[in-house]
Parts: C-alpha cells; sequence; structure tokens
C-alpha cells in the first residue's frame, strides 16, 4: 500500500512540474508579444 502512495506522489509531482513548465513557457511567449504589459496598461488607465 506504501508503493502505491509513494507512486501516485511522484505522478502528482511530475504532473504539477509539466504544468509548471507549460504556463511558465505561456507566459514568457505572452510576455515577449507585449499582451500582458499592454493589458496591465489598460487596467490602470481604468
Amino acid at each position: 500500500m506504501a508503493d502505491s502512495i509513494s507512486d501516485g506522489t511522484d505522478e502528482i509531482g511530475c504532473v504539477a512540474l509539466e504544468v509548471r513548465t507549460l504556463l511558465a513557457d505561456a507566459i514568457e511567449e505572452l510576455t515577449t508579444k507585449g499582451e500582458i504589459g499592454d493589458k496591465a496598461r489598460y487596467h490602470r488607465e481604468d
């Protein structure tokens, strides 16, 4: 039973790492295009 818990934790950690990597790539891409910066400016002007 301890083995299955350990395996589940490893799988969750692996998925979390993959999600973080995908999010980091997406944020970097948006920041590079300037979309996030533009949206921040619009919010400040309101």
